[in-house]
């Protein structure tokens, strides 16, 4: 299984995990048992659209992720991961480093979210 994992920085199985999915500086990808393998978020500085380009390199190579670990994913972006059949599980202030979210979404600690939880950018500026 191929899970991602939106990350603040590229420090590894230590890297700190990112709870904003299209603004996450980085994206890590753990499968089975190999080293984690992280790249830069395309969507980062993107002025609109982060969370779009973030969900395309999450189901694209190289990532091509089955699961998703992150705290909150916009409207446009839940559509295109969704999409991708990815499922989607939330991170909280709890899972501070990647290797701890696997861990948790490995022993079923995490939960599993079937709506977006967040507003995109559109409606916080009253779009």
């Amino acid at each position: 299984m191929r899970i991602v994992i939106s990350l603040a920085e590229n420090e590894g199985e230590t890297s700190k995990v990112a709870l904003q999915f299209g603004r996450a500086s980085y994206l890590g990808v753990k499968a089975d048992k190999t080293p984690a393998r992280i790249i830069v978020n395309p969507g980062q500085s993107k002025q609109s659209g982060a969370g779009v380009a973030a969900a395309q390199a999450v189901v694209e190579p190289p990532l091509q992720g089955e699961v998703l670990l992150t705290g909150s994913v916009g409207p446009k972006a839940w559509q295109a991961l969704k999409a991708g059949q990815l499922n989607i599980y939330q991170l909280t202030a709890a899972e501070k480093t990647l290797a701890e979210a696997v861990a948790a979404f490995e022993a079923g600690k995490l939960v599993q979210l079937t709506v977006s939880k967040k507003p995109g950018l559109a409606n916080k500026a009253g779009f």
